[in-house]
């Protein structure tokens, strides 16, 4: 589907995008999905390991750090999530840490 798009040209300008990833062939070591075996359960979305971050290559991105003091310690992940006129979707994962998750690379002025 090359022909949708064109590297560096943005796709449905009018549309803001929170984050934006890419399929790949290879297992991303980083990927949530490596990384939460002994953790349980996690959301759909991030059990495939093949995808990886690419949000910086389509919009000017930055890291959104939110306070995490009331969480469930045998799990130490948080998910950031969008509404889809239906559900709330989440679409990017960070590490609690002292209290703290920062979800990197996420979109600008996406809420209206």
């Amino acid at each position: 589907m090359g022909v949708e798009s064109n590297p560096g040209v943005p796709h449905k300008p009018d549309h803001k995008m929170a984050k934006a990833y890419r399929k790949s062939y290879a297992i991303q070591p980083q990927s949530l999905a490596e990384m939460t075996e002994r953790y349980g359960i996690i959301p759909d979305f991030f059990k495939n390991p093949r995808f990886y971050d690419v949000s910086n290559e389509y919009f000017d991105a930055l890291d959104v750090i939110v306070s995490a003091n009331n969480y469930d310690r045998t799990n130490p992940f948080a998910y950031i999530c969008v509404f889809d006129n239906k559900n709330w979707v989440p679409i990017h994962w960070g590490r609690i840490k002292n209290g703290f998750v920062k979800f990197t690379q996420m979109g600008r002025d996406i809420v209206s």
